[in-house]
């Protein structure tokens, strides 16, 4: 017994077409859900390699003015000062530590 399928070149489009819609929905809801939550954060965007002066300071734990008076090297990108992750860890490394 054969069976053969029955449905449209034309009934197979539309099926794809609604469930890339549906896909698209569900994914622009997604990264929609994800920035509204990334904003609502009080935590610091430290996604990047390089950090400006608000998120490098956060990133220590420090005020912006701290950070600026600590003369860490820095990188100008398009005329943004950054501050390298890299470079604030080895900041940090080098801190003292405190038994308590």
């Amino acid at each position: 017994m054969s069976r053969s399928c029955s449905s449209s070149p034309r009934s197979d489009d539309e099926r794809l077409q609604r469930a890339a819609a549906l896909i698209a929905a569900a994914l622009a809801e997604l990264i929609d859900d994800t920035s509204r939550a990334a904003n609502a954060s009080d935590e610091p965007a430290l996604w990047g390699a390089a950090l400006g002066a608000q998120d490098a300071a956060a990133y220590l734990g420090i005020g912006t003015t701290t950070l600026r008076a600590l003369d860490l090297p820095t990188v100008c990108i398009r005329g943004r000062r950054l501050w390298r992750r890299f470079d604030l860890d080895a900041y940090l490394a080098r801190l003292p530590t405190e038994r308590q």
